[in-house]
């Protein structure tokens, strides 16, 4: 049997000439050709906005905050996001190629972290628009001079209002901080960029804390309702554990934003109608307390004396509800002298009722120890009975100034000064309230002192007992040295003091007279 095989034509004719490949090649480099010349064009438009944007913003900034036109800055922030978003999409071809370029000269550093770049410049616009959205009512308020009364309670709301925009703002700003934690080499990057940078990470902490403490400041304002916290004024001459002496007592009463008191009294005399009528109601003091000063009870001035301050602000508010038990507290805020200094550079000079006096910053401290001492031609009794009313009179020239004038403040060094002021506990505190809490638990701001597993511990703390001012004369310093031998690790410590006060030849006496 015998099959048949069907026979086709053949040709040797290639599919694919020389020339028709060429064709194609030639058509392909023009298509691509095409392309990046489309590339090359939006991306540069895009960076000349971007250049021509940055005189813009400096023009807008030459005169502070509170002078930025509302309008032309919402503009300039969607038109620099715009154009980064177009960078963006027009250069992310080529993203996975950058980190092999580190070879080309003067920008491969920058050709290596490109992606990086970007990222920060992609989240950083996208915090400026949704920042800038929540809080551009603020700005047009703080510019409006039509207000009657106290604008406070409007920026309150305004603050509540933005907490969607400022979440927003917060989630992208962590994206803008990842990106920046990827990027180690800065220091081979053009001196232009390399001082960009470091002012960058200068402003970053603030940013980064900022977007999420805004959050509940309406809260602590009394956006919720009336809100009424102890004040505690520090004076760090006279060292305690949480800062220093509490000289003054106040209280303050807040309701969305308007105050609606604001007191203080002289901390010395404030137990002493209580004490005198139940002094049983009064626990006996640390026993340092009793020995080294003879103090028989435990009073608010002396309530301080933990340095965890979560503790010794509750232990200030039970004994201020002993001699005022109809008081609701819903805080502790602790101030010291260095606070009332960082705070007057950023309001401007204050001037003092009843008196020449006008505080700045340069004079703060000296202005506060001056209206402390005793005057000449005054008895100690008088001197007693009134070293404490500049406070008052300070604390109401002060408010005023806020209240009526916030336009005339430096908000930038305002924000700067209030976030030196947290971490270098200045200023401190401690609110019921369990949200704002856990926020300042997650800013390291509650003043709590942690012993983590695993982990070293080293507290040095100083308390003056001698009933004088005796820290303003000392000066310290603290050395810390760590042997980790694998045979046996070993730490030490060397506090040294040195007291600067000349010899008068005054005797140094515990205490004062007050006859």
């Amino acid at each position: 049997m015998t099959t048949q095989r069907e026979e086709y034509p053949t040709t040797d004719k290639p599919l694919l000439t020389g020339a028709r490949i060429r064709t194609l090649l030639l058509i392909s480099m023009a298509f691509l050709a095409i392309w990046l010349s489309v590339k090359g064009w939006r991306i540069g438009r895009a960076v000349q906005s971007l250049l021509a944007q940055q005189a813009v913003a400096e023009s807008l900034m030459a005169e502070g905050v509170t002078a930025i036109d509302p309008a032309i800055a919402e503009e300039l922030v969607q038109t620099v996001r715009q154009n980064v978003v177009t960078l963006r999409d027009e250069t992310a071809v080529f993203m996975p190629l950058t980190p092999y370029l580190g070879w080309l000269p003067q920008v491969g550093s920058l050709a290596t972290a490109a992606p990086q770049l970007m990222e920060m410049a992609d989240a950083g616009t996208e915090t400026a628009v949704h920042a800038f959205a929540g809080l551009q009512p603020a700005l047009t308020l703080l510019q409006t001079e039509e207000n009657s009364g106290s604008p406070l309670p409007q920026l309150v709301n305004v603050l509540a209002d933005a907490r969607p925009n400022l979440q927003q703002a917060q989630q992208s700003f962590q994206r803008v901080v990842a990106a920046r934690n990827q990027i180690s080499t800065v220091d081979q990057f053009p001196e232009r960029i390399q001082a960009a940078f470091n002012l960058f990470d200068k402003w970053l902490p603030l940013a980064q804390d900022g977007l999420i403490f805004v959050q509940v400041v309406p809260e602590i304002m009394g956006h919720a309702g009336q809100r009424s916290y102890l004040l505690l004024a520090q004076n760090e001459d006279e060292l305690r554990a949480t800062g220093g002496f509490i000289s003054g007592i106040g209280l303050l009463t807040i309701n969305n934003g308007q105050i609606l008191g604001l007191d203080f009294q002289d901390a010395t005399t404030f137990d002493a109608e209580s004490i005198r009528t139940q002094s049983e109601a009064y626990s006996y003091p640390p026993l340092p307390l009793q020995e080294l000063m003879g103090l028989d009870y435990l009073l608010l001035r002396d309530a301080n004396y933990w340095p965890d301050f979560p503790i010794s602000a509750q232990k200030a508010i039970d004994l201020y509800q002993l001699a005022q038990p109809e008081a609701q507290i819903e805080g502790v805020i602790a101030i010291d002298q260095q606070f009332i200094a960082l705070l007057v550079a950023a309001t401007g000079p204050i001037s003092v009722a009843g008196s020449d006096t006008v505080i700045t910053a340069e004079n703060t401290v000296d202005s506060f120890r001056n209206a402390f001492n005793i005057k000449e031609g005054q008895t100690n009794q008088e001197w007693f009975q009134n070293r404490k009313a500049f406070l008052s009179t300070f604390s109401a020239a002060i408010q005023q100034k806020i209240e009526t004038d916030p336009a005339s403040m430096d908000m930038v060094t305002l924000m700067k000064n209030l976030y030196e002021a947290m971490n270098a506990r200045h200023l401190q505190l401690f609110m019921v309230d369990e949200t704002v809490t856990a926020v300042l638990t997650q800013l390291d701001w509650d003043g709590r002192l942690e012993n983590h597993v695993g982990q070293d511990f080293l507290l040095v703390l100083d308390t003056s007992m001698g009933f004088n001012k005796s820290n303003l004369h000392i000066d310290r310093s603290i050395e810390y040295e760590v042997d980790l031998s694998a045979t046996q690790p070993q730490a030490h410590l060397t506090i040294s003091y040195v007291h600067n006060s000349p010899n008068n030849g005054t005797a140094c006496l515990q205490g004062v007279s007050y006859a």
